[in-house]
């Protein structure tokens, strides 16, 4: 594989966390495998027990980086799968299992320990509670990682950003329906027609020349229907079916002391309708590609303000 690849790889926050996930797997396996060493030798051989008690302490610390990674992670979520009550159900799950890892783990390092004691009895049940305890632990581990595999596979979350455009070369048609899923459309649906006639060259060749990842008037990016989904400053921007409460609809009628375009030029009523309808309709949507550049007076080139 190429370390370039891979490097970018580690720099996306949710291909980080996948990563991350796989130290408790491992060392809680292993210290499990060496507190069951320990008790079959009744808690006498030191390095054993201090080996395990080793590894549970560095999985108490590979959950810490865990979680700290997986809220980077949770934070690269957007748009279409945010709005996913299914998928924030899971991932609330997923979470409140990780969280109870912290305890296991010291737990596991706590009895292992108290295997050093000297009475017999109490270090021989001490021991073989840690070899259930790290059983426990282990499955436990395996069980959230599971989860985290359903939220990935089933919901598709996680897709590092440096595959996102491969991804949308191949689906770049996109219905995003009011439960905020994204299914397959057909290439001649007429939704697809109504976006790429009337409303993909307005945002393309006007409204994006303000509102981009460099220029985001507002903290307004409208490149891409996940940004819209975020929107900006006043809230999302589109709300697929509900265009009375997107802010790009608000905007554009000039409503909620909002103008836009901001040179105080009001789209025609024609045009809004074409906005309005789309948003209603789903907010069906491909990449925007390029701005075609306007001709300013001079003979140079510019673009309008746009909402």
């Amino acid at each position: 594989m190429d370390p370039k690849v891979l490097i970018e790889a580690m720099q996306d926050p949710q291909m980080r966390h996948a990563a991350m996930v796989h130290f408790p797997i491992v060392l809680s396996a292993l210290g499990m495998l060496l507190a069951l060493a320990s008790a079959i030798f009744l808690g006498k051989n030191h390095t054993l027990r201090w080996v395990a008690f080793s590894l549970f302490a560095m999985m108490y610390v590979s959950v810490k980086f865990a979680q700290d990674s997986g809220e980077l992670a949770e934070g690269a979520v957007g748009g279409m799968l945010a709005m996913n009550e299914p998928f924030n159900d899971q991932l609330h799950d997923h979470e409140s299992m990780a969280q109870k890892l912290w305890w296991m783990a010291i737990l596991c390092g706590l009895l292992v320990a108290l295997s050093a004691f000297p009475m017999k009895m109490f270090r021989v049940a001490t021991a073989w509670a840690a070899v259930l305890a790290g059983a426990g632990t282990t499955f436990w581990v395996a069980l959230t990682a599971h989860q985290g595999g359903v939220l990935v596979y089933e919901h598709g979350a996680g897709a590092p950003s440096f595959l996102v455009p491969a991804i949308t070369e191949v689906m770049d048609d996109l219905l995003v329906g009011n439960d905020g899923n994204a299914m397959a459309v057909r290439v001649d649906d007429p939704r697809m027609t109504h976006f790429r006639e009337h409303v993909k060259p307005l945002l393309r060749d006007v409204c994006i020349a303000c509102h981009n990842s460099n220029k985001a008037r507002s903290d307004l990016d409208q490149t891409s229907i996940t940004k819209l989904f975020e929107g900006g400053m006043s809230g999302p921007a589109v709300i697929p079916g509900n265009p009375d409460e997107s802010w790009l609809i608000i905007a554009v009628r000039h409503e909620e002391d909002m103008e836009m375009p901001p040179n105080g030029d009001k789209l025609s009523d024609e045009v809004i309708e074409h906005l309005t309808k789309w948003i209603r309709d789903g907010a069906v949507w491909e990449s925007l590609g390029e701005p075609v550049p306007k001709e300013d007076p001079s003979g140079g080139s510019e673009n309008a303000d746009g909402p």
